[in-house]
């Protein structure tokens, strides 16, 4: 009984160290985010927004916004790349203008809809920049696409855009990471915040590997 009473006790504490293993894998902050597909709907009370596409690229074509392996004059310096968005947004909010821009001017704003995103890559967080290197992106290079088809209705004329209430508009722009990828085609994801009632909510979206 003497000897049997140690391997019942080694049994017991490897038992109770599996255990704590176990808690520890499962309090990874990563489990606790829901990610979004590319062509998903995310609502808060205030808008509806759809990431309809978003790519990495060095070179955007000045036209279209569009990724381009040509070089053109919107191209990324050495060490950093481009994300293109195309993204969907619809005000549901009952009067006043949502404004599309690139950072809120108060966190807690309903009337701003940030373009203030991050980039995830290879567990290496980016905040996304415009042309001139600030925090977020402007809609100057933005073309403005028609929700439906997708084709490009005209050049975006300032930095921003006023969605009125019950609109819906369709843009491509472009934004900068500080990092180049090893392929273009690799796993990323974007976290932005949409405005509401009661302040910004979260949301990220899983781009999956091309």
């Amino acid at each position: 009984m003497k000897k049997i009473l140690p391997l019942i006790l080694a049994a017991a504490l490897m038992l109770s160290l599996a255990a704590c293993g176990g808690e520890t894998e499962n309090s990874d902050n990563d489990a606790d985010t829901q990610y979004y597909n590319i062509g998903d709907t995310v609502s808060t009370d205030i808008v509806d927004f759809t990431l309809n596409n978003c790519d990495l690229s060095i070179f955007a074509d000045p036209n279209t916004i569009q990724p381009t392996e040509e070089e053109t004059n919107f191209g990324a310096k050495v060490g950093s790349s481009m994300i293109i968005p195309t993204f969907t947004v619809t005000n549901k909010d009952r009067s006043g203008y949502i404004d599309i821009r690139d950072q809120a001017i108060r966190l807690d704003d309903i009337d701003d809809l940030s373009l203030d995103w991050t980039v995830l890559y290879n567990d290496e967080e980016y905040t996304v920049t415009h042309l001139d290197g600030g925090a977020g992106m402007e809609l100057d290079p933005a073309v403005v696409l028609d929700p439906d088809s997708g084709d490009i209705i005209s050049r975006n004329p300032t930095s921003n855009n006023y969605l009125n209430a019950g609109e819906t508009i369709s843009l491509r722009t472009i934004g900068f990471i500080n990092v180049e990828p090893e392929t273009l085609n690799d796993e990323f994801s974007i976290t932005l915040s949409l405005p509401s009632s009661s302040g910004m909510e979260t949301f990220t979206y899983l781009v999956a590997a091309r």
